[in-house]
């Protein structure tokens, strides 16, 4: 997994395998990435950025200011990503198959809609 910040929007994604070096893109293993956002700016999710690298972004997310919780136990990397007022926004366990390198991913639903500036309260 690989968590950045700073880009002001939230975005859940993965990538196919190109000469850059990134990752084969896999509904049941890979890396994932994450972006997020906590502080009070906040811009537009632009997913062409990540088209033009290969990636599928899965959960996105505008105007919401988020927090993330990652518990690592065992073979099992467990992720969920939370709203200020601790509202279950994206969760996923990544479970490291035996005897390989690939990582199972398992969605987590969540009853939170993805948020928009379209729906959520303009700042």
């Amino acid at each position: 997994m690989v968590l950045q910040g700073h880009d002001h929007t939230y975005a859940r994604g993965r990538a196919k395998n190109v000469k850059s070096g990134l990752n084969t893109r896999d509904p049941s293993s890979g890396t994932v990435y994450v972006n997020s956002v906590s502080g009070a700016k906040m811009y537009e999710i632009k997913e062409e950025g990540w088209e033009s690298y290969g990636a599928i972004m899965e959960r996105s997310g505008e105007n919401t200011q988020l927090y993330q919780v990652v518990h690592i136990r065992d073979d099992t990397l467990k992720y969920r990503a939370y709203t200020v007022t601790g509202e279950l926004y994206d969760a996923f366990d990544l479970v490291q198959e035996s005897n390989t390198s690939k990582n199972k991913l398992i969605k987590r639903e969540n009853e939170v809609v993805k948020r928009t500036h379209e729906n959520t309260i303009p700042y």
